[in-house]
């Protein structure tokens, strides 16, 4: 039962009194008290750590995609320049490489066998070094005239000279592109050196000796260098040597090379005892080495 105290003379009154006993304070007159609501306990607010977490998760994430995305581009750029500049190496034509040939001169390095430079031909050491007219000696007129052109036919010179014309064309490596092509010192000398020597040859000049003959004299004359033989095929190198050998008139046992001297005018096979000179000696053992 709700008790109530009389405002009049503080007695305390049944709430269901209609009146005070002791002053007359009429309980109805007065509004009764109405119990205060409970308040609803606040939420707790959620810790903020798990927000933050989210948030440099998904920094991460999008971070990592944009750098896949970036690699992705990069590599798809470098694709595309890489084919492009295939493409523009493919795409020269003969006359840029006249324009090359035509203008820009040429020294003595730029046949540097270490630059890994290719040099074709049958005497690829024309384009090298200077060679001396005693590498000459042995050479028939033919084989002079094609060393001659072979330096020319490097650099895409177009023979007029039907012979000329047609040897060239017969080799793989050969492409008539220009006119008018630029030598380099060296080259320029040796063409004069041949041309000289053929000018003696035609004259009856030409000196009498027995050593300096075959495709590569100068084997009996100096020591060989990486240049001499960098580009020769196995036959070939075989063929060097075997010249050293040939030159003293060693009789070969072997048939490929029994034939092949056989077609050589000075071979004179006479004995199957020779002896070789220093440097030949060391020649010998230079070419088998690269063999």
């Amino acid at each position: 039962m709700a008790i109530i105290k009389c405002p009049q003379c503080n007695m305390l009154l049944s709430a269901n009194s209609q009146k005070c006993p002791k002053c007359g304070w009429e309980v109805n007159n007065q509004p009764t008290e109405q119990p205060k609501p409970m308040e609803q306990p606040k939420p707790m607010k959620q810790p903020a750590a798990k927000s933050k977490t989210n948030t440099l998760l998904w920094g991460i994430i999008g971070a990592l995609i944009a750098l896949i995305i970036v690699i992705i581009v990069a590599t798809i750029v470098l694709i595309r320049n890489n084919d492009s500049a295939e493409n523009d190496m493919a795409n020269l034509d003969a006359s840029n490489f006249v324009s090359q040939v035509d203008c820009v001169e040429l020294d003595d390095s730029d046949y540097d066998l270490a630059s890994g430079a290719s040099i074709p031909g049958l005497y690829p050491h024309t384009s090298q070094r200077k060679i001396a007219e005693s590498e000459l000696y042995g050479m028939t007129a033919r084989e002079l005239k094609i060393m001659r052109n072979e330096i020319y036919a490097r650099h895409g010179y177009i023979f007029q000279t039907r012979d000329m014309k047609e040897y060239f064309a017969a080799q793989n490596w050969y492409q008539p592109i220009s006119s008018n092509v630029t030598l380099s010192q060296i080259e320029q000398r040796n063409v004069a050196t041949i041309k000289a020597y053929e000018n003696k040859l035609s004259s009856g000049l030409s000196p009498k000796i027995s050593t300096g003959v075959g495709l590569y004299p100068f084997t009996s004359t100096r020591k060989l260098t990486h240049a001499d033989v960098a580009y020769l095929s196995a036959r070939e190198l075989k063929i060097m040597r075997n010249e050293i050998y040939a030159r003293h008139g060693y009789i070969f046992k072997t048939k490929d090379m029994k034939e092949y001297f056989a077609r050589q005018s000075w071979y004179r096979p006479v004995t199957s005892n020779v002896q070789l000179s220093n440097i030949e000696q060391y020649n010998v053992n230079f070419i088998k080495s690269y063999e």
